[in-house]
C-alpha cells in the first residue's frame, strides 16, 4: 500500500503557515524512502508526520533553539550550559525512531 503525502495536505493539518523548503524537503525524502524505512503504511506516516510537525513548529524550524529558559532550566540535567558548545545550544531535530513505528504496527489491531 503505497501512501502518498502532498504539500496540499501538510498545509491543510498545520497550525501555522509552513517553511516551505522545509516542508519540500521532507516530502522528497518521503517519497524516495518510504519502502525502505516501511513509510508504506498510513499508521506510520501519520505517525511520523504528527512528531515531526509537533517537533519542528509545522516545519517551521529545522534546528532546536536552546534559550536556555526558566523551563528548559529546570529540567536540564547536563549541568551549566555556559560552557557548552554551540552543538549544544542548537540541536537537529529528530523525528520519531523507526522502530518505535514499526513496533506499532505490531499491536493487534493496528493496520
Amino acid at each position: 500500500m503505497n501512501v502518498f503525502v502532498t504539500a496540499q495536505h501538510i498545509r491543510a493539518v498545520a497550525l501555522k503557515p509552513v517553511n516551505e523548503a522545509n516542508m519540500n524537503s521532507v516530502l522528497v525524502s518521503l517519497d524516495r524512502y518510504r519502502d525502505d524505512f516501511g513509510m508504506d503504511r498510513v499508521h506510520r506516516v501519520v505517525q511520523y508526520l504528527a512528531q515531526l510537525m509537533h517537533e519542528s513548529g509545522d516545519f517551521r524550524f529545522d534546528r532546536e533553539i536552546w534559550g536556555p529558559t526558566p523551563a528548559q532550566a529546570r529540567y536540564d540535567t547536563r549541568g551549566s550550559r555556559q560552557h557548552a558548545s554551540a552543538r549544544w545550544r542548537r540541536q537537529e531535530v529528530h523525528g520519531p525512531h523507526r522502530h518505535a513505528a514499526h513496533r506499532q504496527g505490531e499491536l493487534p489491531g493496528v493496520l
